[in-house]
């Protein structure tokens, strides 16, 4: 027991109001000891039996054993949060079993004497006036604290499962995620902002574009409305940061491109593109979630990449395969001895307001969403995300529990196996999706090389590797698959076995290339030709003549016999198919 503190404690409570709950009579009263054979015994006398009580042997022994299961779980947060767990945790806690004192029945000075520990919270908002934990924490001062360190024991997290109804973000790692970003801004001059990444319009481009999918089917309709900084992207976003600062793009006069061995990386095996991607995310200062924190700011100085290396050593603790809530990780996270956030006030600061610091409950509390979403992105945890309803404000989409997926495992280190990410696209009915970007993607699997076969007879080939193989669908591969006497209604019906239905702008676009196939044509004819439109009416209406005549040939135009290849060639060269009849 440390001398010290019960000293402290003791002069206190000599001085302070007698009548009050937790003073030296209280704690008298409580420890059942049998009072002075005097009738009225002085404070005096009352703080040396005190000071006997607790200097008996096995005393904090008998104390810790009166306590009830909620009186033991708060004193060990006291021990294993080291006083930083916020107040609100209490009051989910305990609210279910204690009714709480107004705060106008605890004075200020008791609670700057109690402090704002856990501990010290529940005791001066909760706890019953019979309670042990007065005795244990009087004045403010723990004692016997070596005696309920090593009662309490280490701390190991626990987590139960969320209900299994979450609508789910499972995204199966994927490389063409990150071709589809290249090959964007290849073709598109996207501006960079004053920090050097990607505004919310272009952001809303990008994934109407590539058909990302954000958020689980059933949120979309509430998460369109919602959409109005690049961040409220949940997959998107990550995506184009995780490209910038992954080496796949550079910012040239203002404008993002593609670096010259982007596509090369890109097209790695997934597991090594997301390892390269995951190891430069955690230590990278090139990019820092404080800039789409509202209200707050950063100084030189500040080390944005150390909560994400201390986030991703707490997921190590999470047990894989189990939808762990959010809240609940977040709970965890403050009962260790660190904010997995390191504390640096110094550095991190509100916007308004002239105080010195932050609320650093309230910035680890946004900054976990975004460090998980991240993740996500990559294809190491699969995201549930909610809907929040709310007073005062509308609804809005809300990151609410996750799991973490092998492929997750493998990354964080877990497992020394890696799943096979790339085969896992193949095992869908078709074996190949196709792209709004019009891009057929057909991954490493069983049905490979069947599809490879086909899109290869008139298809363009943009990418070959061993994960997958990547076609083109433009108007040049029209004109070859018409060639080929395969119509586009064919063509259609090959699409509709893909994994997934068609993007309606590629289904649109065939439609439309169908209607023009036979507007222009090219064929070997006879021709009757008259000097003049007359005489032409003359000669038609010879007895016996009109039975030959197959058609009046208007619009068109006489052209020389061996001329057809190159007459062919310059109208698809003006993106004019041209139907050559023999």
């Amino acid at each position: 027991m440390q001398e010290d503190a019960l000293a402290s404690a003791l002069k206190f409570l000599m001085n302070a109001d007698q009548s009050m709950i937790g003073s030296l009579k209280h704690l008298f009263s409580l420890s059942g000891l049998e009072r002075p054979s005097k009738e009225k015994a002085s404070l005096l006398e009352l703080a040396a039996a005190m000071k006997n009580y607790y200097h008996d042997p096995g005393r904090f022994e008998k104390i810790w054993n009166s306590l009830n299961e909620i009186e033991r779980k708060i004193a060990s947060l006291e021990i294993w949060s080291k006083g930083s767990l916020p107040n609100h945790y209490i009051d989910e806690t305990v609210r279910p079993h204690y009714h709480s004192r107004h705060r106008g029945e605890v004075s200020m000075g008791r609670f700057v004497i109690y402090g704002s520990s856990p501990l010290a919270y529940f005791i001066l908002f909760y706890a019953p006036e019979d309670s042990p934990l007065w005795l244990l924490f009087p004045a403010g001062e723990m004692l016997f604290k070596s005696e309920m360190i090593a009662a309490v024991g280490d701390w190991e997290p626990t987590y139960s499962e969320v209900e299994t109804d979450i609508p789910l973000v499972a995204r199966n790692a994927r490389t063409k995620d990150f071709l589809n970003i290249l090959r964007y801004f290849s073709s598109h001059k996207v501006p960079a902002t004053k920090g050097g990444f990607v505004n919310s319009t272009w952001v809303a481009k990008l994934a109407n574009h590539c058909g990302y999918s954000e958020v689980p089917d059933e949120l979309s309709a509430v998460h369109l409305d919602m959409r109005k900084k690049p961040q409220d992207y949940f997959v998107t976003y990550p995506l184009i940061i995780l490209s910038r600062i992954g080496g796949l793009l550079s910012i040239v006069d203002g404008f993002f491109a593609p670096l010259s061995k982007a596509a090369s990386i890109a097209s790695q095996p997934y597991e090594i593109l997301a390892k390269q991607l995951f190891d430069s995310y955690l230590n990278t200062k090139m990019y820092n979630e404080i800039d789409v924190l509202d209200g707050l700011k950063y100084h030189r100085g500040h080390q944005p990449f150390l909560p994400r290396q201390r986030l991703a050593e707490k997921l190590k603790t999470c047990p894989p395969g189990l939808l762990i809530s959010v809240k609940e990780f977040e709970q965890n996270l403050r009962l260790n001895i660190d904010y997995f956030a390191p504390r640096d006030y110094r550095h991190v600061y509100p916007v308004s307001g002239g105080r010195v610091g932050v609320c650093w409950y309230d910035y680890e509390r946004r900054l976990l969403p975004i460090l998980l979403t991240f993740f996500g992105a990559l294809g190491l945890i699969d995201l549930a995300f909610g809907e929040i309803q709310s007073y005062d404000e509308p609804s809005y989409i809300a990151l609410k529990a996750f799991r973490i997926n092998p492929f997750g495992e493998y990354l964080l280190g877990m497992s020394d196996s890696c799943p096979s990410v790339s085969a896992s696209e193949s095992n869908a009915k078709g074996g190949f999706v196709v792209l709004p970007d019009f891009t057929a993607l057909v991954p490493n699997g069983p049905e490979r090389k069947r599809h490879e076969t086909f899109f290869a007879r008139f298809l363009t080939k943009s990418s070959f590797t061993a994960e997958a193989a990547i076609f083109k669908i433009d108007f040049e591969s029209m004109v070859r698959l018409l060639v080929s006497e395969t119509t586009l209604a064919e063509f259609r019906d090959y699409l509709s076995a893909a994994d997934k239905p068609t993007p309606a702008n590629v289904l649109r676009a065939l439609d439309d290339w169908e209607l023009q196939t036979d507007r222009i044509r090219l064929r070997q004819v006879t021709v009757l030709e008259c000097k003049d439109e007359a005489l032409l009416e003359e000669v038609v209406r010879y007895k016996g003549l009109g039975e030959f005549v197959q058609e009046r040939l208007y619009p068109a135009v006489v052209v020389k016999d061996d001329s057809r290849a190159k007459i062919k060639k310059i109208i698809e060269k003006n993106k004019r198919f041209c139907h050559d009849v023999f």
